[in-house]
């Protein structure tokens, strides 16, 4: 399936940044980061509308910045091979990328759009000025970026071990539309 063109835009009107800004804190990656300090980091993200049936990011594609899933209904899998073998499926706000956020390596898995979905993106040059502009925050930042990393590959270290028992494979030609 080819990935379409997607546009990016600026943060939304200033009613969308401020509740992105007031969910942002709801999630652990940004417990104990102040406002000011979101703020920072979203000041310069980018917001985009990806249709259904298109990729978010793709395994091995280069990472550097942090999706931030805001709407809409997404499947994670990580490709072995011939077969995709399924992480989960996202339909509220949810964080991903951070390892490649913070090391700007290669995605590890896959997000593909179930239904219309809505992400912002913040790069991680962002994360560079968070530490310059609030050093106690990109302290902050940083331990729940860590902390979050080991509850995923807790998570995926379970599901490998239950993967006799519970584990969707399907095959890579075949569409997530149809789990």
């Amino acid at each position: 399936m080819a990935e379409a063109p997607l546009s990016t835009v600026q943060t939304d009107t200033p009613v969308e940044a401020e509740s992105l800004q007031s969910s942002l804190r709801k999630l652990s990656v940004f417990k104990g980061v102040t406002v000011d300090a979101i703020n920072r980091l979203l000041e310069r993200s980018s917001s985009r509308f990806i249709c259904h049936g298109e990729f978010i990011f793709r395994q091995d594609d280069p990472g550097s910045s942090l999706v931030i899933f805001n709407k809409g209904l997404a499947v994670e899998f990580k490709r072995s091979g011939e077969v995709d073998c399924l992480i989960g499926y996202y339909s509220g706000l949810s964080v991903f990328g951070e390892s490649s956020f913070l090391e700007s390596t290669s995605r590890s898995t896959s997000l593909y759009a179930n239904e219309d979905c809505w992400v912002t993106e913040v790069d991680n040059d962002q994360l560079k000025k968070l530490s310059n502009h609030f050093p106690e925050q990109f302290e902050a930042f940083y331990i729940n970026l860590g902390r979050e990393i080991g509850k995923k590959a807790s998570s995926v270290n379970d599901k490998l071990s239950q993967a006799e028992k519970v584990v969707l494979i399907r095959e890579s030609s075949l569409n997530w539309d149809q789990y």
